[in-house]
């Protein structure tokens, strides 16, 4: 699906741990898939450099959507091992972020081999999937070295798939798959007429020309 963007953290300095309720026997997985307000490294895509950080409360909009969210491991779809809509994912977010509760059947081979990773501390690293759009980031140029580029802030979310236990971040705290970003920086506008775009559509639009005109 087009514009799916991930995010990957590590939260090695958060909760994220394999446990069992003793009063139950059920078996969980929690942690956080997001943390807020934490500046990625310096990024680029198309010649166009960039940071970006995810503001406190971004997810409140989204979460009160009630979205059919999977829980799996390193994004893989064939690897549900918990869901919103079954009663078995819970998402809040809190002070730190996008915090989860992972109810696992460890009878399924696949969910216990990660449960016993995670608790061991194989895996300390957690990750989402998410579309956004022009209404809900903010773009500014800064100045950071004494380099001009952008500071991507995202305060809202279109749309949440997943969140998923990952092996391994492509770098600590968050990483930009850059490729559906650039979909917004390369617009194909000499095919589009502005004047019958929908004001979030003219606004997504106004956003990609800013990205390239500081190219």
């Amino acid at each position: 699906m087009k514009n799916i963007e991930t995010r990957q953290f590590d939260v090695s300095q958060h909760e994220f741990r394999a446990f069992e309720d003793a009063s139950t026997g059920n078996k969980y997985i929690s942690g956080y898939a997001a943390v807020y307000n934490v500046s990625s490294r310096l990024l680029s895509t198309d010649g166009v450099k960039f940071i970006e950080e995810i503001e406190k409360g971004s997810f409140r909009n989204i979460l009160d959507t009630n979205p059919d969210v999977i829980y799996n491991f390193n994004h893989d779809n064939n690897k549900v091992f918990a869901r919103t809509s079954s009663g078995t994912l819970t998402l809040t977010e809190d002070e730190v972020g996008l915090r989860f509760v992972a109810q696992i059947d460890t009878n399924i081979s696949e969910a216990n081999d990660l449960y016993l990773r995670i608790k061991r501390g194989d895996i300390s690293e957690n990750s989402f999937a998410f579309k956004t759009s022009g209404a809900n980031q903010e773009l500014k140029r800064i100045k950071q070295d004494g380099e001009k580029i952008i500071k991507r802030t995202i305060k809202g979310f279109d749309a949440l798939f997943d969140v998923s236990s990952v092996t391994k971040a492509a770098y600590p705290e968050t990483s930009l798959d850059v490729r559906s970003l650039e979909d917004q920086i390369k617009p194909s506008i000499n095919k589009t007429n502005q004047n019958t775009l929908s004001d979030k559509e003219r606004l997504d639009m106004e956003i990609r020309l800013k990205i390239r005109d500081i190219k």
